[in-house]
């Protein structure tokens, strides 16, 4: 069973086993928060990548594929470097989306580690709307069978913040839908954090499921906003480190 916590603090504060930062396919930081990842981690994180390039890697990290290195400098046990796919609006690439959460948690399996940090990947640089992200990454990591206890997401951005607390408002009823109830992986405690995205006041807790649950009204994949929360404003374009 996976906690959540939404982050909006440093780097370098936080208390996880494993960080995933996204990567172009010749293993190159992507975004802000990760070339922050790769500036701290130090020469043994460049080193490490260039090891990978030169020997398992010589083809490129496929699209929707990770790897995992040391964390240099950096308080944590391992990174994990995914290669997000760019938004198409011509193609649906969720699926490629929802990899990359999926291939970040196998390898997080198989290195041991109990909690992860994840940037909202493919937000940013590769353009795909803070919404829609949010949502696959949140139903892809409550649906992804795995031994992580806890996930952190990184609100990079104040609009990536309200898309991850919409997202987790998102009743898992809805969820339960896609998956057998034999391994299913429920959230377990949220933090809705001091207050909502326009300040005013304690972010809603969600309401008990209906019997039988009604079917669903929305895809989980899709860009969706909660009645009376409007689309955030601009992104900020500074991020603690």
């Amino acid at each position: 069973m996976i906690d959540f916590e939404v982050w909006n603090g440093g780097l370098r504060d936080l208390m996880v086993d494993a960080v995933v930062t996204g990567v172009g396919v010749s293993l190159r930081p992507v975004g802000e928060w990760d070339r922050a990842v790769r500036r701290l981690g130090g020469d043994d994180v460049e080193a490490a990548c260039r090891v990978l390039r030169e020997t398992t890697l010589r083809s490129g990290l496929g699209v929707g594929q990770a790897a995992v290195t040391t964390a240099g400098k950096l308080p944590f046990r391992r990174l994990i470097h995914v290669a997000g796919p760019i938004y198409s609006t011509s193609v649906d690439r969720s699926e490629v989306l929802a990899d990359c959460y999926r291939n970040c948690l196998r390898l997080a399996d198989r290195e041991g580690v109990k909690s992860v940090a994840f940037p909202p990947i493919s937000v940013g640089e590769f353009g795909w709307p803070a919404y829609s992200a949010t949502s696959i990454a949140v139903e892809t990591l409550v649906l992804t069978p795995t031994g992580v206890e806890l996930v952190v997401l990184v609100a990079t951005a104040p609009e990536v913040d309200a898309a991850y607390r919409s997202a987790l408002r998102l009743d898992v009823a809805e969820w339960s839908e896609l998956a057998s109830d034999d391994w299913l992986h429920p959230i377990r405690s949220l933090d809705p954090g001091p207050a909502g995205p326009d300040g005013t006041g304690p972010l809603p807790q969600p309401a008990p499921a209906p019997a039988p649950a009604p079917a669903p009204t929305h895809s989980p994949r899709q860009a969706w906003l909660p009645p009376g929360l409007a689309a955030p404003g601009a992104p900020s374009s500074s991020l603690p480190i």
